[in-house]
């Protein structure tokens, strides 16, 4: 394993301490931890923006979507385990924007 060394302000060390302390923990499992959750954190964003931009691509590309309500109607269906009928992508139509 590495070492990585932190410089940090003498109150953020002394929140750290408390922190880790409060937590039952020392200090560098504290802040493994941290780092550890904002790693997966700007991943998962990560991931989700390449997954959108992906889809949008792929609604460019298609000019086909799911309908929403019909969609969750299906993913609730499969939750409960039940059989149910994946809905056919449809073209897109332009909506008018609700009052």
């Amino acid at each position: 394993m590495s070492t990585l060394s932190v410089k940090l302000p003498a109150a953020t060390r002394e929140r750290l301490s408390k922190a880790a302390e409060a937590e039952q923990t020392t200090a560098h499992a504290f802040m493994v931890s941290a780092i550890e959750s904002a790693l997966a954190r700007t991943e998962g964003a990560v991931a989700m923006e390449q997954a959108a931009l992906a889809s949008r691509a792929r609604l460019a590309q298609t000019g086909r979507v799911l309908d929403g309500p019909a969609f969750a109607d299906y993913l609730l269906k499969k939750a409960q385990g039940k059989t149910a009928k994946r809905p056919a992508a449809r073209a897109l139509t332009a909506r008018r924007a609700r009052p």
